[in-house]
């Protein structure tokens, strides 16, 4: 019968310290600055950047288009 009795009070302990300990972890990771500053989006920036370069690149040939028919225009 005893153990019946202690059986909860076991588990509860640990499911309080398992709360706990889960409670700190997210408290680390929230109040820690540098952690909270570096979590980026790595590939969703390299994404950007890629079609940055490629609107760039074809503005470029847009332009040199449009440059070459001027002076063809020109002359």
């Amino acid at each position: 019968m005893y153990k019946v009795d202690i059986q909860p009070d076991i588990k509860e302990a640990a499911a309080t310290e398992a709360r706990r300990n889960r409670e700190k972890q997210r408290q680390s990771r929230s109040f820690n600055a540098r952690y909270r500053t570096m979590r980026v989006d790595v590939e969703g920036l390299k994404s950007q950047v890629e079609e940055r370069k490629l609107r760039e690149n074809a503005e470029k040939r847009r332009d040199e288009a449009f440059a070459k028919r001027e002076w063809s225009l020109a002359v």
